[in-house]
């Protein structure tokens, strides 16, 4: 019979197991989409979600290939790698065309052929993430982290990459990034010639100045809408 020390200690490390038991058991089992669900592992393949606020939502490891994410909000969002299967999120040929990305997260995930038509995807992490020939045509891609990201054959094109860090990105020169706009404090691989690659450096506001186009905006609407009051 097992000292009663050594017993209590194997008893606890199972007990301590459950959690994560649990969790796993429930990988796999597709439950509707919510905002700050956590959808592990789950296939989501070809499905319609357009339109929707999905905000904070977590579908690390979750096949989500041709799904149609059109005009949805999944701002604060993970699409990384599962914890528990170590499989990365599956965005192949997904439509992503005007959502709202800022500050999600594609560590490692899968995107090829996947298109961001007009997205906006401020403070995005796509380190890791296998980007070739997706389509990020038009897209706001500002203070986005693309180190160990494979741009091969990546549309960038009218893209704006305003404190973009892409000093680690992989095949760089093989994206298309024409019309990009890029300011001096995006980071750029050592020797990249971003004017041959058709790239467009332009001065970012400053804080001020978009402080007092804001109160600017304020004031007049103020006085707009005081002469409405008095008719």
């Amino acid at each position: 019979m097992p000292s009663l020390p050594g017993f209590q200690a194997r008893v606890f490390r199972a007990l301590a197991l459950i959690p994560w038991i649990l969790l796993v058991s429930l990988a796999g089992h597709a439950g509707p989409l919510t905002p700050g669900g956590l959808h592990f592992d789950e296939n989501h393949r070809n499905e319609t979600h357009t339109g929707e606020v999905l905000g904070n939502i977590t579908l690390n490891g979750s096949d989500l290939r041709r799904t149609d994410f059109t005009g949805t909000s999944f701002i604060g969002g993970f699409f990384d790698i599962s914890i528990f299967t170590l499989a990365p999120t599956d965005l192949r040929q997904a439509i992503l065309n005007g959502t709202t990305l800022d500050g999600a997260s594609f560590n490692g995930a899968r995107v090829q052929r996947a298109t961001f038509l007009g997205a906006r995807a401020v403070g995005t992490i796509w380190t890791n993430a296998d980007l070739r020939r997706t389509n990020f045509t038009g897209a706001t891609l500002d203070l986005s982290n693309f180190t160990g990201a494979n741009l091969n054959n990546a549309n960038l094109s009218n893209t704006v990459l305003f404190g973009a860090n892409l000093s680690g990105a992989l095949n760089l020169a093989g994206a298309n990034l024409t019309g990009a706009q890029y300011s001096a404090a995006t980071q750029l691989p050592v020797g990249f010639n971003a004017g041959a690659a058709g790239m467009i450096l332009v001065d970012e506001p400053s804080h001020a100045l978009l402080l007092l186009t804001g109160l600017g905006g304020l004031l007049l609407f103020g006085r707009q809408r005081r002469r409405c009051e008095r008719r």
